[in-house]
């Protein structure tokens, strides 16, 4: 998986709760990239049938975050981004610098990544 796709998948959309009020939940580091970490909101994950979406926070380093709504599907393995926010400052805080609210392509994730945990989470 590209680091485009990572980035699109674990950032957020405009929703009624804003990032800095989520209750973030650590949930790992990127096995390539110790820098980056990822945060769930196991508080909101939505189930309907066997699709689940979760929101979920990714933290590169010091500088910037990104949170991500994204659907899971949870018989195939199958997630897409329902929308993401980049922010310049730490765990969803600072200046909005990019944001999509633009649904994405379905894709699969290998075991043992960050996007697996978003699977087990949401999937439960």
């Amino acid at each position: 998986m590209s680091k485009t796709q990572l980035l699109l998948v674990l950032a957020l959309t405009a929703g009624t709760v804003s990032a800095q009020q989520r209750q973030w939940e650590y949930a790992g580091t990127h096995p390539e990239q110790p820098g980056i970490k990822l945060f769930l909101d196991r508080s909101d994950i939505q189930k309907t049938g066997h699709q689940a979406r979760i929101w979920s926070l990714l933290q590169r380093g010091e500088a910037e975050s990104s949170v991500g709504h994204t659907e899971i599907e949870c018989q195939t393995g199958q997630a897409r981004s329902l929308g993401w926010t980049t922010y310049a400052g730490k765990m969803g805080s600072g200046k909005v610098i990019g944001s999509s609210d633009k649904p994405g392509d379905w894709f699969y994730f290998g075991p043992g990544s960050l996007l697996e945990k978003l699977l087990l989470a949401a999937c439960r």
